[in-house]
């Protein structure tokens, strides 16, 4: 036993390095946040808290509307995650549990879509959009990818794993397909759902092509095309607002990783091992 954790040493060692390396961004934008312009590159001054927290923040405020926002991103994220959780949640219970012609060629076509890049469908995706009339509206950045690929493979994966034996003596009891679905497996699907919510909301949370292109005014921005904004080439860079803007993106995504990250990780893996 003694033995086995001597040779584990090592590893804890470089995974306590690698974890080092990939908290320090973070960390050193969470002190530059503190910090003026001139304490920002001053390496005396890397890891003590400084006193512009407030400063910095009303400069951001000055230079753009925060809460709106903040505002804007939360509700797009969030729509676009109840609706791809949704979407994608069903395709998966049908692409498991159901019977159907071409099912299988279906799925495999379905699967490809995923090397098509992004860009290629930009065009495409303005075009509808305009003739339908959300461009500058929220819909405009949420419908397109309502139906997410990975999403459905993620949750056909964990479908697997519930068993039939109950969808069938739900269906002999009389249930339909909804309330079985909504009132049986959905429920149980907490672990995957709660994985794909996560990666959903960082999805969108952090997206910046697509509503670049689909958003024009400043109001209806979301925080990183609003934090984009403030570095410009041929402007004076104010980075204690740009690293302030920076740690108020993050904080939503860390609350959310650190509430869910057990949930995240079971659903993950919950169906690994079955295909």
């Amino acid at each position: 036993m003694k033995k086995s954790k001597r040779k584990a040493i090592p590893i804890y060692i470089i995974l306590v390095f690698v974890c080092i390396i990939a908290l320090f961004p973070f960390v050193w934008v969470v002190f530059a946040a503190t910090h003026n312009n001139s304490q920002i590159f001053d390496l005396s001054y890397t890891f003590i808290l400084g006193e512009s927290f407030l400063a910095n923040f009303a400069t951001l405020k000055k230079d753009f509307p925060v809460a709106r926002n903040i505002f804007n991103t939360l509700a797009v994220a969030g729509i676009y995650t109840t609706i791809v959780i949704l979407v994608d949640s069903m395709a998966g219970y049908a692409f498991d549990k159901f019977e159907f012609k071409g099912k299988k060629p279906i799925f495999m076509l379905f699967m490809v879509s995923l090397f098509v890049p992004v860009q290629v469908t930009m065009i495409p995706l303005f075009v509808e959009v305009t003739n339908m009339k959300l461009m500058n509206t929220i819909w405009a950045v949420i419908l397109p990818g309502c139906a997410s690929v990975f999403g459905v493979f993620l949750m056909r994966q964990n479908m697997a794993v519930f068993s039939g034996e109950i969808i069938d003596a739900a269906r002999i009891d009389g249930a339909g397909e909804f309330y079985i679905f909504f009132k049986i497996v959905f429920p149980n699907m907490r672990s995957a759902i709660t994985a794909l919510g996560i990666v959903s909301f960082v999805n969108m949370y952090g997206s910046f092509m697509w509503p670049l292109i689909a958003l024009r005014d400043r109001e209806n921005y979301t925080l990183p095309l609003a934090l984009s904004l403030l570095v410009q080439p041929s402007s004076m860079v104010d980075y204690g607002e740009v690293f302030c803007g920076a740690v108020i993106t993050l904080l939503p995504m860390l609350i959310l990783f650190l509430a869910f990250q057990k949930n995240f990780v079971d659903g993950m893996t919950a169906g690994a091992l079955k295909g």
